[in-house]
C-alpha cells in the first residue's frame, strides 16, 4: 500500500511545501551552533519525506517567546502572513 501511494505522489509531482522556523530564545545561543544544527535536522527530516520541499525557512535569534507576544515577532508574523494568503 505505501509503495503505490508513493508510486502515485511520484507520478502526479505532489509536493508538500514546508516553512522552516530556526529559533534560539535568547542572545547568547546566537553566536553557538544551534541554529545550523535545527537547520540541518529540518534538511534531513524533510528530505527523508518524498515530495517535501522547504520553501521558506525564518530565522528568530535570541528572541524569547515568553516575553515577546507572537503578536510582536516579525518571523511569526511572517509566517502567518505567508499561511493566510
Amino acid at each position: 500500500m505505501i509503495n503505490q501511494l508513493s508510486k502515485a505522489s511520484s507520478e502526479t509531482n505532489v509536493y508538500k511545501r514546508v516553512y522552516c522556523l530556526y529559533r534560539v530564545s535568547n542572545p547568547n545561543q546566537v553566536d553557538n551552533d544551534d541554529i545550523p544544527m535545527q537547520k540541518k535536522a529540518c534538511h534531513l527530516f524533510a528530505s527523508a519525506h518524498f515530495g517535501w520541499v522547504i520553501k521558506k525557512e525564518f530565522y528568530e535569534k535570541g528572541v524569547s517567546g515568553y516575553s515577546v507576544s507572537a503578536d510582536d515577532r516579525d518571523s511569526i508574523k511572517c509566517q502567518s502572513n505567508i499561511l493566510t494568503s
